[in-house]
């Protein structure tokens, strides 16, 4: 069946989430699954990607989220941010693509995982 990037997000983005509402620290996923978006526009995918909270578990939900948009845009994100071959084109298209993805994350997150 022929899905759209969207549909792969989406349900890529479900699963993810799923996984981790079961865990204990599913709220800062969720806090991070926020807050991640803004920092992606203001200071950019790689600047957004490196940056690290605070706090043992932030700090494990925050590489967890990375993983995850990881597999949902196909690209290992921390590496391809620091690739010197990456043009402004294909790194556009990454922060676009991450930014789709990490919509369905937030909006699942919200629905799955409870204050």
């Amino acid at each position: 069946m022929l899905q759209t990037r969207s549909q792969r997000f989406a349900s890529s983005a479900y699963d993810h989430v799923e996984a981790v509402a079961a865990s204990a620290p599913a709220d800062k996923y969720k806090a991070i699954t926020r807050n991640l978006p803004v920092l992606i526009r203001t200071a950019g995918l790689a600047q957004a990607l490196a940056f690290i909270p605070s706090g043992a578990e932030q700090k494990q939900m925050h590489e967890t989220l990375v993983g995850h948009l990881s597999a949902t845009v196909g690209k290992n994100l921390s590496e391809a941010c620091r690739d010197k071959n990456l043009s402004l084109q294909e790194y556009m298209r990454l922060t676009r693509d991450t930014l789709d993805a990490l919509v369905w994350y937030k909006r699942f997150a919200e629905a799955l995982i409870e204050d």
